[in-house]
């Protein structure tokens, strides 16, 4: 039987495992970015481009819009990417 604390407690528990998952697909970003630079795929202003947008969107305020930007950011990074790496 459950208690009236375990709704709450798996609640936090799923929030900060959904802002580690976001943090870690920051990193993946960046360093896919730094990679598809490195290898001449973009060029070091496409990459600060999305650096700056990833960035801009962690400055938010609010936690749920800032998880929500965040993601969309790197959700245009990896599209782009994805674009660059079929050229």
């Amino acid at each position: 039987m459950s208690t009236g604390t375990d709704i709450p407690r798996a609640r936090a528990a799923l929030a900060a495992a959904y802002v580690c998952f976001v943090k870690a697909r920051v990193r993946l970003v960046y360093c896919s970015l730094r990679l598809a630079e490195a290898e001449g795929r973009i060029d070091s202003s496409e990459r600060e481009a999305f650096e700056t947008r990833i960035r801009r969107a962690m400055r938010l305020s609010k936690p749920a819009k800032r998880l929500t930007a965040v993601q969309a950011a790197c959700r245009g990074a990896e599209a782009y990417l994805r674009e660059a790496r079929a050229r």
